[in-house]
């Protein structure tokens, strides 16, 4: 049998670069097996906005003999990240964003993912078709997910297992993303729970005069399996009186993640004129 590179996972660092040796590891083979569990604590992803030091060059002389998967960690109780050593396939059968080459045991389905500019990390969230039944892991459960059939640019296949323990204890973070004259849209870090319990505040003088909406997807109730669309990620505000334009503050008071994170936070609104022709 080959044998497989030892990841590590923890601060979102590759930990073979460090001079410690951390308690939590993951294991993963190109080989079919039942690697070593990890405990996947939420931790800053690797990504292209962090310096390129960071990630490992890929060799100038040629093509790689393998694809690898680097670094693997789960962000939140929804969501899977894999970075490869090598840019990664985006179309045909060997597509890193199908998550039908994802395969994923406790009855969970992993849907579409969205990749890095790098082209090396691919996000994926759990498939989810309504709001009764999206799908999401049980903190401090364990999990197996088996690669199979996605390639790299080079024409590598990588067939790799991950074996892990979800775990969520951070809160997420907000931002509004989008604004009009009678509505905006409220975007988190990651998906949140309904905001049944969730409690928001206008310009700090009484409750938000309007309805908030949990998004499944891209401004719908169902997420789109076809791509990556963010689910449960937007919050859609509607105003229903006339605003004055300009900045206003929405407090967001008990907004939790799936995992009950909780996030209390003052945003600022910028609400445009309306346009009239």
């Amino acid at each position: 049998m080959r044998k497989g590179l030892v990841l590590v996972a923890t601060c979102g660092l590759l930990l073979t670069q460090l001079p410690f040796v951390p308690a939590a590891r993951a294991i993963a083979r190109s080989d079919p097996f039942e690697p070593a569990p990890i405990s996947a604590a939420k931790v800053a992803p690797i990504s292209a906005a962090q310096p390129v030091a960071m990630l490992p060059p890929l060799n100038p002389g040629g093509p790689i003999e393998n694809a690898i998967v680097e670094h693997f960690f789960v962000p939140n109780l929804m969501q899977l990240e894999f970075t490869f050593n090598a840019p990664m396939v985006t179309s045909g059968a060997n597509d890193v964003r199908d998550g039908a080459h994802y395969e994923m045991d406790g009855g969970l389905f992993v849907g579409a993912g969205e990749l890095s500019s790098d082209g090396r990390t691919v996000l994926l969230t759990l498939a989810c078709q309504s709001v009764p039944t999206c799908q999401h892991m049980t903190p401090g459960a364990g999990y197996h997910v088996s690669i199979r059939g996605v390639a790299d640019v080079y024409g590598n296949l990588a067939n790799q297992a991950v074996s892990f323990t979800a775990s969520d204890s951070t809160p997420p973070t907000v931002a509004v993303e989008s604004a009009s004259a009678g509505s905006f849209v409220v975007r988190a870090s990651e998906p949140l729970a309904p905001p049944t319990a969730a409690e928001f505040s206008w310009d700090e003088s009484g409750s938000f005069p309007g309805t908030a909406t949990l998004q499944a997807g891209a401004g719908t109730n169902f997420c789109d399996e076809s791509g990556a669309d963010r689910c449960f990620q937007r919050l859609r505000f509607d105003l229903t009186t006339t605003q004055i334009p300009g900045a206003h503050s929405l407090r967001l008071n008990g907004l939790t993640d799936l995992a009950g994170n909780s996030v209390s936070t003052t945003l600022t609104v910028t609400i445009p004129s309306r346009i009239t022709r």
